[in-house]
């Protein structure tokens, strides 16, 4: 009964070091020292989007900022708005 225990009490404090992990690379302002532009297009995915974000340098960890909109959306796709998006350096 106290490995049982043990284990659950290992369990929830890993998903609340992932959760707390993943929430701290969303909120992290971006590593970019430059504006940085991105022409978001009609039907493009979040995953899409963060991929054009770290390639020119506002997200360092696109991945992570996926997983966590997924979590705290309950798995419900984000809206994606089509434009012209200028990011100030480090947001």
């Amino acid at each position: 009964m106290r490995r049982f225990f043990l284990v659950i009490v290992l369990l929830a404090a890993s998903v609340a070091v992932g959760y707390w992990w993943l929430q701290d690379h969303f909120y992290a302002p971006g590593p970019s020292t430059d504006i940085v532009r991105i022409q978001v297009e009609q039907g493009e995915s979040a995953r899409t989007v963060l991929t054009q974000l770290a390639k020119v340098g506002a997200v360092s960890q696109p991945r992570a900022v996926e997983l966590y909109l997924r979590i705290a959306r309950h798995n419900k796709p984000p809206r994606i708005q089509v434009g012209l998006y200028e990011i100030p350096a480090g947001s």
